[in-house]
This record gives C-alpha cells, structure tokens and sequence, in this order.
C-alpha cells in the first residue's frame, strides 16, 4: 500500500507538472489510499462518488468536516488530450468561475487573480510574461477568461474559492476533408442532392427542393473561418459579426462561405431568407483555439440577446479533442434559448470524444453520402443525434463562385439550415432548443443509412412539407 497525505496537494502538483510538458496524467490513484489529516472531510459530497469514508478523529465521534478546509477540493484542471496540439506555447488557460457567480464576486476575484500575479512576480514566483485576459460572458450564464501562466501561478488559481475549472487552450480545426474544389459558375445541370434528399423520403431523388420553412426572421450565427457576405447567394443577409483576430470577419480560407451557402443561400441553401453572421474564430489555415471558439459563442449568445424580434441558432463545422470548456460554452447558449447544430467531426471514431460534438444540448451531426450509406470519415455513436449528406456538397465560394467539399462540416450547416426553416414555418421565435431536438429528430426519416454502429441513431434529417 502507498500512503500519500494531502490529497488537495497531491493531486494539484501531479497535474501540473504534466501539464507544463505538454501531456495528459498518467493514472487515477487505482489502489492508493489518501488519508486526509485536516479537519475531517464531507464523505457524502458528490466530488467523491463514494470513495470516501470516515476514519479517525482526535475529538472523539465522527470524522465529518464542520470547517470545510478538509473537504475543499482543488479545481480540475484539463490538458489538451492525447494527440491534440495545446494552442500557441502550451501555458495559456481558460478559467471557467463556478455557476451563479455574482458580477461582483467575478469582479473581486478578477481583482485578486491580479494582486496575486504581481506579487508572485516581483517574487520571482512565476514567468514574467504572464498575463490574464478581461472577464468574459456567456450571456447570463459561463463566466471565464484567459490567463498566461505556469505551474505556480496555476496550482494557485485551482485552489481559489471562486473557480470551477481551469482548461489548457487547445487547437480547434474545421471539418473538411480533401477532395476535387473546382470552381465554375453553377447551373440547372449541377445536381444538389444534399437539397434534394432533405425534403423527401426515400432514395430516388426527384430534382426539387420544397422545404417546410425559409428562415425568416432567424439569425444564424455562422462560428467558422468567416463568411464573403458580399456573395451573390446571400442577397444582402449576409453581414459581418465579429471577428477573434481583430479588423474583418470576412473569409480568407473559404470554409465559412461554404458552411454560410449551404444553410441560406438563395440557390445551394436550405434556409433562403435567414440572416446569416459571419463570426471569424478559425484563421486562414482553417484553425483557431479553445478560448477564440468560446469568445464566438459569447458574442452569438449576447448578441441574440438583443434581438427579441428574431430567433438565434449558432452553427459549428469545427471540432477539437473533447473540451469540458467549450462544451459548457456551448450548454450555456443552449441554456438562453440558443439553437446549436455542430459537425460531429472527422477522425471516423467516437464522436464522444470531441468537442463541441460531445455538448450536452447540441444537435451533433454525422455526414453520409449520395448513395446514403454514412461517410467513410464520419465521427459516429451516442452524442450524433441526426445524420445529413456531407460528401460532394456544392455551395458557395468567395467571390461569387462555387466550389465541392466533403466534410461533416458540411453536414451540419445543412441542419442547421433546417432548424432555421422549422422556427419560421412554426412560426414560434421561442421555439426551446430541447424542443427543437426533439422535434428535428423525430421528423427524420428513419432506418435508411447503411454502414452505421448500433450505437448511432439511424436519422436522416427531413425538411420536406
């Protein structure tokens, strides 16, 4: 047997230390008895799962915490996952504050983080580079910010009162696969089966589009690599958010324009009267960082806020290793009334194991293919909700062009153009995200994709009358 003492201490320095090279933690205490000699611990709180009994106590009776300093357990801290590149040098943070943290209390604490910070650097105690990042929110929900540091500065931010948890700042990519893009200007002879298999049953296309609904009155937050709002397809609807890295929010990679086309454009889109809003996190290589995608979502979230005339629904062809902070994120919009469509991802594995698809309240989608069958890259299991077909898509392209891509990232938009369609044909702005699963999901056509795992439902989404 191996007897530790401290857990709090334990647990914090082994984290760190594999936080700072860059790696995961390498075990879970299996087998290791922690004795905690403090003021006795809360055996019963929920942190423990059961794991922890009542032992001794000096003062006779029970070992239970009537002080709280032997319960407190230090603040999780997250590394970017097995084969997922950590953002920038590895020593950025997200600090995510714990539910129902008043503005007051966010602004004490921040006050105190940078008390903290200057003391422990005329003290030699931590990098002199480190910086923290202004207070950011997810509506009336999430509160977090970023902050530069190492192992010391970190170890003391676990253990304020006010944190929930801390995450390292990971790569975020699209979800697009190679494939033939040429350009060429589109006509009644280019076939858009991805249109044409989600307003009807079966697998006999027949070459028309008649969807239930066509967006009005909803915002589609488009949280990509940014959107040409000048293109033909969006008709003026198209119009310039905000973007992670300063200046515009149009596209430079073109990814953004594509997703944006096939969700309302006015000839490749589902939704052909939704306002669209361009919201740049990825950069022109197609990649952006944990803290960048959380900051979209914020200004989606506090900007659908303003707007009660219309419906707010957020899309996301992107995806990294499974982040605890981007999915409360992405929980928190859902939580205000936000619809949220992202794009299962890419790896052909469990899409459980990746961020956003893995947020709770997200309607997760999965890509197939022309003949139905799902994509040979296509994420799958439990947390896909819905399927759309995402190979050989055609749509938009800056510059009034259009383009073929292959991708969940172009499943998703497809979705999410059909959520749009669905809130103005019920004709309710109000329309509850859990509601909108639900009734998304039971409109699919059901038990036609081919090639799936028992885990994955077998829905293919349906927008027909």
């Amino acid at each position: 047997m191996h007897l530790v003492t401290g857990l709090t201490l334990m647990v914090a320095l082994v984290s760190l230390l594999e936080a700072a090279k860059g790696g995961a933690r390498r075990g879970d205490g299996t087998n290791v008895d922690v004795h905690v000699i403090d003021t006795g611990v809360d055996v019963s709180h929920r942190e423990f799962q059961g794991r922890a009994i009542q032992g001794y106590s000096d003062f006779g009776g029970s070992s239970l915490d009537d002080n709280g300093h032997g319960t407190r357990v230090a603040a999780p801290l997250h590394v970017s996952p097995k084969g997922m590149m950590p953002a920038g040098s590895g020593n950025e943070f997200i600090v995510c504050l714990k539910a129902g943290t008043t503005l007051a209390i966010a602004e004490a604490h921040m006050n105190d983080v940078k008390r903290m910070m200057r003391k422990m650097k005329q003290q030699g105690k931590t990098a002199e580079n480190s910086y923290i990042d202004k207070m950011e929110h997810v509506g009336n929900g999430l509160m977090f910010y970023t902050i530069r540091g190492d192992a010391s500065l970190i170890n003391e931010l676990r253990n304020n009162d006010a944190v929930e948890m801390i995450e390292q700042n990971q790569v975020f990519r699209i979800c697009q696969q190679s494939c033939p893009t040429g350009t060429f200007r589109l006509s009644s002879h280019v076939s858009q089966y991805n249109l044409d298999k989600a307003d009807q049953r079966g697998q006999q296309l027949n070459h028309r589009f008649s969807p239930r609904g066509d967006g009005t009155n909803v915002d589609v937050h488009v949280i990509d690599t940014g959107v040409d709002v000048s293109h033909r397809e969006f008709q003026g609807r198209a119009i310039q958010g905000y973007s992670d890295f300063g200046g515009s929010s149009l596209d430079d990679n073109g990814h953004g324009t594509h997703v944006a086309g096939t969700i309302g454009g006015r000839l490749v889109g589902i939704a052909k009267k939704a306002a669209l809003v361009a919201v740049k996190v990825l950069n022109r290589g197609g990649s952006g960082s944990t803290s960048g995608i959380i900051r979209g979502i914020t200004y989606s979230v506090n900007r659908g806020a303003t707007r009660n005339d219309k419906a707010s629904v957020i899309n996301m062809s992107l995806e990294g290793g499974k982040s605890f902070a981007v999915n409360l994120a992405v929980t928190s919009a859902i939580n205000q009334g936000v619809h949220v469509i992202v794009a299962a991802g890419n790896e052909n594995q469990d899409a459980c194991n990746h961020s956003p698809a893995s947020a709770t309240g997200a309607i997760t989608v999965g890509a197939t293919d022309s003949s139905d069958a799902k994509a040979p890259f296509s994420n799958f299991g439990a947390c896909v909700d819905i399927w759309a077909a995402g190979v050989g898509v055609i749509s938009a392209r800056p510059g009034s062009r259009y383009r073929y891509l292959s991708g969940t990232s172009m499943a998703s938009p497809l979705v999410a153009g059909a959520v749009a369609a669905h809130i103005s044909s019920s004709g309710n702005l109000n329309f509850a995200p859990a509601a909108m699963k639900s009734a998304i999901t039971a409109l699919a056509t059901c038990n036609l994709i081919s090639g799936l795992d028992t885990a994955s439902p077998n829905k293919l989404v349906y927008i027909g009358c």
